[in-house]
């Protein structure tokens, strides 16, 4: 008895980020999404505004400016006023593909965040605005 099959393909979904070529920064038309984890954390950027979730807590920063170190490192920095004073929060992204500790998926941005003296390393992906 013969039998006949249908194959359909299914084209790949945009969730993970090609990691098979050099990535090239713009600050100016990308919005950023960075994790880490131990603790977890999750630190986004959109223009000149952050904000930073922790452990059910979420911080928002202001003021920010990219000031790029190298041709493959920019830094970010950001503040906010509170009771206590005034808080700076930095971002130092590359473009050297990260490996995420967790899942080892791959990402096209590494991620150093600096919060007072505590540091945290991450991966991040790059969306248009």
């Amino acid at each position: 008895m013969d039998r006949e099959y249908q194959v359909g393909l299914v084209p790949a979904t945009a969730t993970m980020p090609d990691t098979t070529r050099t990535v090239e920064f713009d600050p100016v038309h990308a919005s950023i999404i960075a994790t880490g984890h131990d603790p977890a954390w999750i630190f986004t950027v959109d223009n000149d505004r952050a904000m930073l979730r922790m452990n059910r807590t979420t911080v928002f920063y202001i003021d920010g400016e990219w000031v790029q170190d190298c041709a493959s490192v920019w830094d970010y920095t950001a503040y906010r006023t509170y009771e206590g004073g005034r808080e700076t929060i930095e971002m130092q992204l590359s473009t050297a593909t990260c490996v995420d500790s967790t899942s080892g998926a791959e990402s096209p941005l590494d991620v150093i965040l600096m919060r007072g003296a505590e540091s945290w390393r991450g991966c991040a992906v790059a969306g248009k605005r």
